[in-house]
Formats: C-alpha cells, structure tokens, sequence
C-alpha cells in the first residue's frame, strides 16, 4: 500500500504517520512533501492507494500557506490525464472555518475530510481504520480464487540490461512496493491503462532466486501470464545472435542422478519436464511469422547488432545453476534432447512455480535473447542487443497477441 501525505506541518505529519503506521502501514510505503507542487511532481510520475491532504498548504515552499490550495490540487489532478488521481483521499485541517466551507466539497466528491486537532483521537481514529480497511480490501480480493487481479508479470534474472530493457517498454512504469518486502517492484500498463504488468529482477542469478520471485509475484499479483524474460545461450546453427528463444519445453538440466554404471562414474538424468500452454505456443508461433515487425525491431536498434535478421524460434530449452562457457559441456547438455535450441539459467523456475503456485494459476513462458552459444568464445559484444530484442518481443506479443 503506497501512501502520500501532503502536509507543511512537520508535528502534524509525524501524528499522520503514527496513525498510519498503526493501521498496519509500512513506514517504506509512506511518502511526504509539503507543498502542492510537489505534490502534483509525484502524482505525475507515482500512483498512490491513498493521499492525506493538507487543505491549507503552500503552493511551493517559498509561498504562504492559502486556504484554496489543496481544494484547487484535488480539481487539477482530476481534470488532467497526466496525474495519477490516488485510489482513496482524505483532506485534514486544524481550521474549523476552512473545515465548514470545503466539507460538502470533499463528500459530494466521495472524499473524506477531517477535523485534525492534537488532542483529540476522533480523527485518528478514522484515519487509521481507513488504512485498514483498503489493506484490507486489497488482500481479499487477492484472495479470491479463480481470479486474476493484473495481466503479466516479468521475471528478469539482471538489473542490467534485462529489467532495464523492459523498462524501456512504453508502459507508463512506476515503483512499486509490497508491505514487508525488500523487492522493487515495477508496475506499468498496456494499451492505455487496461492491462497491468509488473516487473522485477531477482537477487542474484539462478534457478533458486528465480523460483522465489516468480512464486512472489504470482502471490503477491495473481497475473494471468507470468514470463521469463532476458538472455540466454544457444547452439551454432540453431539460433543467430540476438534471435529471441521461446521455450515449448522446459527442464532442469542438472535434474537426476550421479552413479557408477559398468564401473565408472555417470550421470542418469531423470528432468520433470514442462510443456508450453498450447494457447500460447500459437500466438508466439503468429509473432513469429511477422517478419515486418521483427525486422522493425531489429532495425530501430542503434547499438552492435549481427548480420543475420531477427527471428523467434520456438523449441525445448534447458535451465542449470551455472554459466556454461565450455563447449564439451555444452555438447552434453545438448544431448539430452535431439533439438535443444538452447540453455539459460532460469526458464524452468519459473515454469515450476507457475505450475506449483495456488489459484488461480498463471500460464508461464519464456522469451531469451541470445548473446553467446555456450563456449569459450563468449563475450558482451550483442549482450545488450539481445536483452533489447527479447522485451522488445515481449511488446509485440503482449500489445496484439495477449489481449
């Protein structure tokens, strides 16, 4: 629950955040300025769950305070596309007059405004049961089964570049943060503010880190897909630099058994195997016979590129807890399966997760970039491009294909 408070008050925020907090609030969650223009600077970048407003405020901090500065805040942010108008508002004033001349404002707005005085707990008492209640409302309907409360969530495995490429998705971003948890969110929208994405990087790399986040944004967001985005290796002849990877067939390739077979040492490998929902191996299938908007993508790109033009190629693809860079090692996961297209470090978590997760239960998928092909000759060279056209593929899909 993400919290503004908009107060020149210094003693009068402090009691706000008291009563916040003891409404089961985190203090990471609340945020403050103490001047309208400040305010709408936030409100035009940050969404909020509920504001607390100062009616009598400074239009910036050098001004003085006027009586029908927060009353004109609330009508300009409602009236202008570019503010992110908050879920929930409650105006506070110590001034009985200002209070009698802008309550039947607030009400006939469907807000609420309070009398604030420090000696009473009236008014504390109000505003601490509201932040209850929409903490509230919030985890009922997450609790609901059988219904998903966002659209796609993004499982990235790096900061840089793989959550920096799908931030540089057009889709309206903004942190976001979930009460008791250390993760940065990102949350944004598709096609105007219909759909909603949110967004994240694990800890650090690998299968584990990659399982807990997927498991917490299913949890935390119930999205209806949940995707693994970034870059992986693959094999020479099987993908080009940059082609985006998208896996039908997904498995731990570290999965089985070490033991001695005919006197020496062997590795009996024993995956569970995760197949792509069908629905979804079709529209990636349509994705990817439009050669026009993938040669759109690769052309817009203005770093290193290859030669080769961009592709999607859907085929099974192999997650371990290592960086393979080794070429005999990489022969030997590739036999594990005839078509293998290539090998990452974190599809099959969150395909796992997907599959193990309460209801309602996500569709998972995965969609790499390749930037190298599991040998001794890796290097950064298309890292970046490949990062770019994996979210970049990820647009297309979700824009036309995920509606």
């Amino acid at each position: 629950m993400n919290v503004l408070i908009v107060d020149d008050d210094a003693g009068k925020v402090k009691r706000v955040v008291e009563c916040l907090r003891a409404g089961g609030v985190e203090l990471s969650s609340i945020n403050e300025c103490r001047s309208a223009y400040a305010a709408r600077e936030l409100m035009s970048k940050s969404s909020y769950d509920l504001l607390v407003l100062d009616v009598v405020l400074p239009e910036r901090m050098d001004s003085e305070p006027k009586a029908d500065v927060g009353v004109k805040l609330l009508a300009e942010i409602r009236g202008r596309s570019k503010y992110c108008v908050p879920d929930h508002i409650v105006g506070l004033t110590a001034y009985a007059d200002v209070h009698a001349n802008a309550e039947a404002e607030f009400l006939g707005l469907g807000w609420l405004l309070l009398r604030y005085d420090p000696s009473r707990e009236d008014w504390a008492r109000a505003l601490r049961n509201m932040a209850q209640q929409i903490i509230w409302a919030r985890e009922s309907v997450r609790s609901a089964k059988g219904v998903y409360s966002s659209d796609l969530a993004v499982v990235c495995a790096l900061e840089d570049p793989e959550l920096e490429s799908v931030l540089s998705l057009p889709w309206n971003w903004d942190k976001w943060r979930e009460n008791g948890d250390a993760t940065v969110y990102y949350r944004g929208s598709i096609g105007g503010g219909e759909r909603v994405v949110f967004a994240a990087a694990s800890a650090r790399m690998g299968l584990p880190s990659a399982a807990v986040l997927a498991m917490k944004m299913i949890c935390a967001f119930q999205p209806r897909y949940i995707v693994d985005v970034g870059i992986a290796a693959s094999f020479v002849g099987r993908a080009n630099f940059g082609d985006v990877l998208a896996a039908d067939l997904s498995w731990d390739y570290g999965s089985g058994k070490y033991a001695r077979v005919e006197g020496a040492g062997a590795f009996l490998q024993g995956p569970n195997q995760y197949q792509l929902n069908a629905d979804l191996r079709g529209r990636i299938g349509e994705l990817a016979r439009e050669d026009s908007l993938l040669q759109e993508v690769y052309k817009r790109w203005r770093g290193d590129r290859p030669e080769t033009q961009l592709r999607i190629v859907v085929g099974p693809m192999a997650s371990g807890a290592a960086v393979v860079a080794d070429e005999a090692r990489a022969k030997e996961i590739s036999l594990q399966h005839g078509k293998l297209l290539g090998i990452d470090m974190e599809a099959y978590a969150v395909f796992d997760a997907a599959a193990e997760s309460p209801m309602p239960r996500p569709a998972a998928f995965s969609l790499k970039g390749v930037t190298d092909f599991a040998d001794s000759k890796k290097d950064d060279r298309f890292r970046q491009y490949a990062a770019y056209t994996s979210a970049e593929c990820l647009r297309l899909l979700a824009e036309r294909y995920l509606g």
